[in-house]
C-alpha cells in the first residue's frame, strides 16, 4: 500500500512538472533553458547558475519563492540564501 501511494505521489509530481513546463512555454513561447549562465570556476566573479526548475516555480504554485529570487546574483549569493535553502 505504501509503495502504491509513493508511486501515485511521484506520478502526480511529474504531472505537475510537465504541466508547469507547458505553461511556461505558453507564456514565454519557449521551453525553460537548462541553466542560466553556467558557472565557470576560473573566472571572477562567478556566473549566475540557475537550473530550469527555478524558472518554472511560479507555474507549480511556488510564486512566493519565485518572486524572492534575485536572478541578478548567483543562486548561492547571500541575497538568495533564504530562497535557496527552501525545499
Amino acid at each position: 500500500v505504501r509503495e502504491a501511494a509513493r508511486r501515485m505521489q511521484c506520478q502526480s509530481n511529474l504531472r505537475q512538472i510537465g504541466l508547469a513546463t507547458a505553461n511556461y512555454e505558453l507564456v514565454n513561447r519557449a521551453l525553460p533553458m537548462g541553466c542560466i549562465e553556467s558557472r565557470l570556476t576560473f573566472r571572477s566573479p562567478p556566473g549566475k547558475q540557475f537550473a530550469w526548475s527555478a524558472l518554472i516555480l511560479s507555474h507549480i504554485e511556488q510564486q512566493a519563492l519565485a518572486i524572492n529570487i534575485d536572478f541578478r546574483f548567483p543562486f548561492d549569493h547571500p541575497v538568495n540564501k533564504k530562497v535557496a535553502s527552501q525545499d
